[in-house]
């Protein structure tokens, strides 16, 4: 037996009000998104880990899902970003363990240190 679909079934369009309430949820997710782990706040953290005194090393920034997910950041702020305030020099070994995660073996160097 076939059953004809309601008329409120998925063909209809959305209501315009939905619709309005799907792009301001969007919008202000993607301002919390911006605002979580800017490309100033992944350098400030970097700082704040010894970056302005000496060169970084995964296996010290690294200590956790948090340091981790931080340190993947500055990985793709430096590759993509012209105004990042470190750069990435790489070394001999491909990866290396850092708090159990396996990361890329290169150092963190500020931009403005020698």
């Amino acid at each position: 037996m076939y059953r004809h679909r309601e008329e409120s079934g998925f063909v209809n369009p959305q209501n315009k009000a939905d619709t309005e309430a799907l792009d301001g949820i969007e919008t202000e997710f993607m301002e919390r998104m911006k605002k979580r782990l800017s490309i100033k706040k992944i350098g400030a953290w970097l700082d704040e880990q010894g970056g302005t005194k000496r060169i970084l090393f995964p296996s010290e920034i690294i200590k956790g899902e948090n340091s981790y997910i931080r340190f993947a950041y500055s990985l793709l702020y430096e590759d993509s970003r012209n105004d990042f305030t470190y750069l990435i020099e790489e070394t001999e070994e491909e990866q290396t363990n850092a708090s159990g995660y396996i990361v890329p073996d290169i150092r963190l160097r500020r931009k403005d240190e020698p």
